[in-house]
Order: C-alpha cells, then sequence, then structure tokens
C-alpha cells in the first residue's frame, strides 16, 4: 500500500494542475466561449432582431450557434442567404442592396469561421428544418473545399444536422452509420485540449499580470455579449450586424498585407505551405458527391445558386501558380464546379486569380481577406455576367425589420 501513495498523491497534483489551469483559461483567457451554448442566444438574438444593434463578440465567440439561432428566429423573411468562411464576412445588406437591388430586410449572411463543405451543407439542413426557403443562395466556395484533408473541426458543433442531411434521417430515421459516425465526443475533446493548451495559458498569465497591474487584460475576463449602436462600438471590438455580416476592430478593417508577416506568410508559400492545402493529393469523390446532392436538393426545392470563389491576394496567388501541383487541383476542382453548377441550372464564377476581378493589393486585408470595396468589386463581377441576376430573382422585398446603423 506504501508504494500506491506516491502514485496517489502525484495524480492528486495532477487533476489540482489541470482544474487550476483549466479554471484560468477559463476566466482569464476567454476560454468560457468555448462552451457557450444555446443558453443566453435566443434571447440576445431576438433583442438584436427587435433593436437592430450590434452584436459586440469576443475572439471565441462560437459564430455558427449565432448563425443558427439567427437562421431560425428570421426564417420567414431571410430570401438572399451567403454562406463561407471569414472570407463573404464582409458582404451586407448595404452592398446587396446597393449592387444586386436586394431588399436589405430579405438579406443574411450565414457565414462562418473556417467554413468548409459541411457547413454549406448544416446551413441547407437548418434551412430545410425551419422552414426557410431562400430564392437564392450564393455559395462562397473555397479553394480547400474539396480536401478532405483541410483540418477544419469547427463545423462539428453541428455534426447531429450534418448527418441528417447524410443520412436522410428526416425522411428513414436514424441508421446504424447515424450513431457510428458521431463526432461529439471528438468536438468536446478539441475543446478540453484548447482549453488546456499553452497558447490560451501564456494569455491567461498575462491577463492575470495585467489586472495585478491594473492594466487592461490582454482578454478582458468574464467579457459578455453586448448589444449596442453601431456608432457607439469601440475601436477595439469585433461585432455582428443583424444581417450577420462581421463589424471589424478599426485595426483589422485598415490593416494591410504588408511587414514581416506578409514576408512570413510568403515565404511558407513559397514552402509550399499554403492555408488549409494540408496533405491535397487528389479531389476527394466523397466530398463532390455530397456537393452534387447539395445542389440537386436546392434545385429540387426550386433554389436558385450561384457559387463562386473568393480572390487570393495578388503576391500569394502568383506563388500558387508557380505550384503545379496545387494548380492542377485547382484547374481540376474548377472544373469540376462549372459542371456541376452548370448540371443543374446554377452558376459558378472563379475568381480565384484575383486579375479575374482586378483586385490590387489595396484590396485586401491580408493574403485571403478583400477590404469591402474589394468585396463589392466580387459582387459587381458577378452582377455583370449573371442571368439568374439579370432574369430578376434577387429583386426581393421582405418585412421591414430595424437594422439601423445609427
Amino acid at each position: 500500500m506504501r508504494r500506491l501513495r506516491p502514485i496517489f498523491l502525484f495524480s492528486i497534483l495532477v487533476c489540482t494542475g489541470v482544474v487550476f489551469v483549466g479554471a484560468l483559461n477559463l476566466f482569464y483567457a476567454g476560454g468560457i466561449e468555448l462552451f457557450r451554448g444555446d443558453a443566453g442566444i435566443a434571447q440576445i438574438v431576438k433583442e438584436q432582431i427587435d433593436t437592430g444593434k450590434v452584436l459586440l463578440t469576443s475572439p471565441d465567440f462560437n459564430d455558427r450557434i449565432y448563425k443558427r439561432e439567427m437562421l431560425r428566429q428570421r426564417a420567414a423573411g431571410i430570401k438572399v442567404l451567403v454562406t463561407g468562411s471569414s472570407r463573404v464576412f464582409l458582404l451586407d445588406a448595404d452592398i446587396f442592396g446597393e449592387i444586386l437591388n436586394v431588399d436589405r430586410h430579405v438579406f443574411f449572411n450565414a457565414g462562418m469561421q473556417g467554413s468548409t463543405l459541411e457547413d454549406h451543407i448544416i446551413v441547407w439542413q437548418i434551412c430545410k428544418e425551419q422552414g426557410l426557403s431562400p430564392a437564392v443562395f450564393f455559395l462562397g466556395l473555397d479553394p480547400w473545399v474539396l480536401n478532405e484533408n483541410s483540418g477544419e473541426s469547427r463545423w462539428e458543433v453541428f455534426d447531429a444536422e450534418f448527418r441528417r442531411f447524410q443520412y436522410s434521417y428526416l425522411e428513414t430515421g436514424p441508421s446504424l452509420m447515424y450513431y457510428l459516425t458521431d463526432r461529439f465526443l471528438h468536438y468536446y475533446w478539441l475543446k478540453a485540449t484548447d482549453l488546456l493548451g499553452a497558447p490560451r495559458l501564456l494569455v491567461a498569465l498575462q491577463s492575470v499580470g495585467h489586472s495585478m497591474l491594473d492594466k487592461v487584460p490582454a482578454v478582458p475576463p468574464g467579457e459578455e455579449l453586448v448589444l449596442m449602436k453601431e456608432s457607439a462600438k469601440p475601436a477595439e471590438r469585433a461585432g455582428k450586424r443583424i444581417d450577420g455580416s462581421a463589424v471589424y476592430p478599426k485595426r483589422e478593417a485598415e490593416a494591410r498585407f504588408s511587414g514581416d508577416n506578409a514576408k512570413l506568410v510568403l515565404g511558407d508559400a513559397k514552402a509550399g505551405k499554403f492555408y488549409h492545402f494540408n496533405e491535397w493529393h487528389r479531389l476527394s469523390q466523397d466530398r463532390m458527391d455530397l456537393l452534387n446532392r447539395l445542389l440537386k436538393e436546392m434545385q429540387t426545392h426550386g433554389v436558385k445558386v450561384i457559387g463562386f470563389t473568393v480572390p487570393y491576394i495578388p503576391d500569394y496567388y502568383n506563388i500558387l501558380k508557380e505550384h503545379k501541383d496545387y494548380m492542377r487541383l485547382l484547374r481540376q476542382q474548377s472544373a469540376f464546379f462549372r459542371g456541376s453548377f452548370s448540371q443543374f441550372q446554377f452558376e459558378y464564377y472563379d475568381m480565384l486569380d484575383p486579375a479575374v476581378t482586378g483586385l490590387t493589393t489595396e484590396d485586401f486585408t491580408d493574403y485571403i481577406h478583400p477590404t469591402r470595396d474589394g468585396m463589392g468589386k466580387v459582387l459587381r463581377y458577378i452582377r455583370d455576367r449573371s442571368v439568374i441576376v439579370k432574369d430578376g430573382f434577387l429583386g426581393l422585398r421582405g418585412e421591414r425589420q430595424s437594422t439601423s446603423r445609427d
């Protein structure tokens, strides 16, 4: 028994350390946002819809849960829907109103951080389950969308919705594969490792140190979601508008791709390290099949779909062009998109090359994110070529909702 005592004490120390680090990171490094669920989101979304204010968010804010609740509460009014990654965040109701003459009250941007094909499918599944029938879907298809090794897993918070689409849960009931592919535990395991990770611990220690010195902490402890008028938003805070578009902190909105960060990113690119292109050797047949099924369902429901790929900054794209293997995959992917969208009488626009839309370095905040003006050029390019737009599918009016930015 005496031999077990040191092991027992060691176990207690380890468990105590894990609990201490977890608590520290939870309250002093924004970790609480990792586990914010539906509780409270429904009420704050309702209040945002009623007031039209901006929702101030924290770095770890789960935009997927928020966007799902917005889709639920605004289901009756949404007719024009955008999905995609953060590369589409700056497409807002004003841009769509100005360029495509879309009523601001029927527009919603359902883009999510690190979006993948699964997220497009999940948004569509949520639409079906909420009885939401948009007239037009704008699918922002990123270059890595058919790479099954992209490394993205944030979509797994909605794994149930994805599996209901994948295994036709609503029509046939859950199958054995529905249960065997459950990623629920994997998703929360990733959250736990994130919470206990060294990067978050360093932020927590820095925040504690700042608070002891009466300085502003690196991450405000217990930072709550706040609604306020956009004109009153602090310059350093990020937010979400009622139309789903993002309001970036001033430093991010005004940032440009230059300096040491640009050298580092371009150096990685020259070494063959492109964002989410890791282990990409072929197009995933499973993902191509899923996309075709998604498009077929949308066609069956009478939805018009416009697919598009947002440009990269010129310097980054020029390095990508020199990588023969990746360019081969991108050409195959683009050809597949064009063929699939055409098969269902939809449209696809490949604008990854910034020269296509005339975007320059000044039209980007970093190597993959265009500015708001840059996204305006993207939308104008689509407008000038789209039969769907010319046929008047976007001349939509909806019930008025408050979306004031005063």
